[in-house]
């Protein structure tokens, strides 16, 4: 990630991608997770919950099943 922008790929059934509240499509390409405004320098996912953590610290949840 050396530009701080998250990218997810993918199954998104339930909207775990993080590509939008409505958005349950599948990503067959890499697609920049756009709900997230701030740079990141890491990501935690699993299949029920992803966080990431932002440039200055903060945590932000992508998604929570």
């Amino acid at each position: 990630m050396l530009s701080g922008e998250v990218y997810t790929l993918g199954r998104g059934t339930y909207g775990q991608l993080g590509l939008g509240e409505s958005s349950t499509d599948d990503a067959k390409e890499p697609s920049r997770v756009s709900t997230l405004t701030e740079a990141c320098s890491q990501v935690e996912a699993s299949s029920s919950v992803s966080f990431s953590l932002t440039n200055d610290g903060k945590v932000r949840v992508i998604f929570v099943r």
